[in-house]
């Protein structure tokens, strides 16, 4: 394994070990401003073609991206997402368009 890979992979294992000392339901997304939050009813992870294995880079960006399907939206997680995804250096672009209101939530999209 090349240094430059094995350096990738050191910061990717500290971002996922970085969001997992910080629990789905706390304080953090559970309210805002008094009321509750909207649920992230859909996380889709688009991938450029052509990028090599797709289902590998999501499977990456998903172990990144600090927001997950049921869970309480937090802009606060969504801003730490895009920030650990360009951390991380392994994609080329990053582009989150703002959420899409849904009956059941809000839909998000990296």
């Amino acid at each position: 394994m090349t240094l430059l890979r094995s350096n990738h992979l050191c910061a990717v294992l500290l971002i996922v070990l970085t969001a997992a000392a910080v629990a789905p339901g706390d304080a953090r997304c559970a309210d805002l401003e008094g009321e509750r939050a909207p649920v992230v009813s859909e996380l889709v992870i688009d991938i450029a073609p052509g990028r090599g294995d797709a289902a590998r880079w999501k499977s990456i960006a998903a172990t990144i991206i600090r927001l997950s399907e049921g869970a309480p939206f937090s802009e606060a997680r969504l801003q730490e997402s895009i920030a650990s995804l360009k951390a991380s250096m392994l994609f080329e672009e990053i582009d989150v368009p703002d959420p899409d209101a849904t009956p059941e939530g809000l839909a998000v999209r990296f």
